[in-house]
């Protein structure tokens, strides 16, 4: 399935943790990726909901990988790279700088961007659910596995085990993101419409990259200007501005699949300039080690990436590409 293998691809490799050419990586990280992106999907189409319960499931699973998997959230010294250092918070052990912008990278890119990409390339069936019973207990137990691997993988390699109250405190959280997704409500009632049309996809597209644009360019410049609360703040505001924006939009007639793939687009072209930056640069995972073929791949990576959403263009359009309320990022839905 492409979501499968499209979501891992988004995570690590479009972002240019690894070049694509080192892409055996993906057999690593594929089962929890790819599998916990499609558990996400079918969940949601099978019990008739839309875009705000997979945002929030997609969230609960950035809390799970950074939370426990990874730990991320706790570890000062993940990977070498101090990530707490900026905006730490010692009474919790945490940094609400690095927690919003890793928690917003699995819920935008690893998550939110593949399924609507997937979704779109799958035109009149987009909002259907594609596994059986035994397709869906066969990626909830290979999920399973990726979490238990890519935790134990994670502790050989950076031995850090956050503290019990820490762990409880996302367990807490988890639990709390999934009763939020299960009272959701349903896309089946009344659906709140506002007056108007909705705008252009080119135009959500434009805006949707614009603010993808000022979250990546705030986190790698702002910290030598800002204070870690108020770039905190800064994030805040982008964040809320941005879905109250989409939330309007998207609850005025003629909000539809082109819309929801516009906003993928944005997403997945300020991806592609920082994977390819990162790779031309040698700014991957250690130790590897980047070659010109490297920077070739990671260019061939962004086209294909670039065809695959002309391709969902062509199968929305062939669909009809009617308005679906089960397609809409539409928060006020009841």
């Amino acid at each position: 399935m492409l979501l499968l293998v499209l979501s891992p691809l988004v995570a690590e490799f479009l972002l240019g943790d690894f070049p694509i050419t080192k892409v055996a990586f993906l057999l690593f990280v594929l089962p929890m990726y790819g599998c916990g992106a499609i558990l996400i999907r079918e969940i949601v189409r099978r019990t008739g909901r839309g875009w705000p319960t997979m945002l929030v499931l997609a969230l609960a699973y950035a809390v799970l990988e950074e939370g426990i998997t990874t730990m991320s959230l706790f570890n000062p010294n993940y990977a070498g790279d101090h990530l707490l250092a900026y905006g730490l918070i010692p009474a919790v052990g945490m940094s609400p700088v690095w927690t919003i912008y890793v928690l917003s990278l699995h819920v935008v890119w690893s998550i939110g961007t593949p399924i609507a990409m997937v979704e779109a390339v799958a035109g009149t069936r987009r909002t259907t659910p594609w596994l059986g019973k035994i397709g869906f207990s066969v990626v909830a137990a290979f999920f399973v596995v990726g979490v238990a691997v890519t935790t134990a993988s994670s502790l050989y390699q950076y031995p850090f085990v956050a503290s019990l109250p820490q762990l409880a405190g996302v367990v807490v959280v988890l639990v709390a993101l999934i009763l939020l997704a299960i009272f959701l409500p349903r896309l089946a009632g009344p659906r709140t419409v506002l007056a108007g049309s909705a705008p252009s996809p080119w135009l959500v597209g434009v805006v949707g990259t614009l603010a993808a644009l000022a979250f990546q360019l705030v986190e790698r410049y702002a910290q030598a200007l800002l204070p870690a609360w108020g770039l905190t703040l800064v994030f805040v505001v982008l964040w809320v501005g941005f879905l109250v924006l989409v939330a309007f939009w998207s609850a005025k007639p003629g909000w539809n699949g082109r819309h929801v793939l516009a906003l993928a687009t944005g997403a997945i072209l300020n991806y592609a300039w920082i994977g390819v930056e990162r790779v031309a640069t040698g700014d991957v995972i250690g130790p590897l080690k980047v070659t010109p073929a490297d920077v070739v791949g990671q260019v061939l990576l962004v086209v294909a990436m670039v065809a695959l959403i002309g391709w969902g263009v062509f199968q929305l359009r062939k669909a009809g590409d009617t308005a679906l309320p089960a397609a809409a990022l539409n928060p006020v839905t009841h």
